[in-house]
């Protein structure tokens, strides 16, 4: 895992954290969306984390938020507006997978089981066709010119 600064897409040059980089070796990246060191509202945590969540290369996000005022104040927030986000975010839980298991319910599994077919057989269509995504990249072949240069420079 790893700790980020929030700069979205400055943080490679300000800091030296490429997010691109990093995110596909992490398991877990936590950008440290402190609003009140930006001055900040909490639109702002939810867009930075939006971010972070949609260039992510497979590393679950998880958003660094400050319990006190700033760096240069250091008064310890409100437990009340975290108390009440967690509750809402408990009942929003709740209500989503009320919906999820009725649906189930009603519709069984079968709707799921026809999407994975379907994936499948556009994967194998990509697969029949030669397309294919790597994120490795081949390194560079020798060519005659390069090891004789490489003799010479011996």
């Amino acid at each position: 895992s790893c700790a980020l600064m929030p700069e979205t897409t400055s943080s490679a040059y300000y800091y030296g954290q490429d997010y691109d980089s990093l995110s596909k070796y992490m398991d877990v990246v936590i950008p440290m969306v402190y609003k009140g060191n930006y001055n900040k509202d909490t639109t702002w945590i939810a867009s930075a984390t939006k971010w972070y969540v949609e260039n992510s290369k497979g590393a679950d996000v998880w958003t660094g938020i400050q319990t006190y005022k700033s760096d240069e104040d250091t008064t310890k927030l409100s437990t009340s507006p975290m108390l009440v986000g967690t509750f809402t975010a408990w009942l929003s839980s709740i209500i989503a997978v009320k919906w999820m298991v009725g649906y189930l319910n009603r519709h069984g599994l079968s709707i799921f089981g026809w999407y994975r077919l379907a994936a499948a057989a556009v994967m194998l269509i990509c697969i029949w066709h030669g397309l294919r995504v790597s994120d490795t990249q081949e390194e560079p072949t020798t060519t005659k010119e390069t090891t004789a240069a490489v003799s010479l420079a011996q």
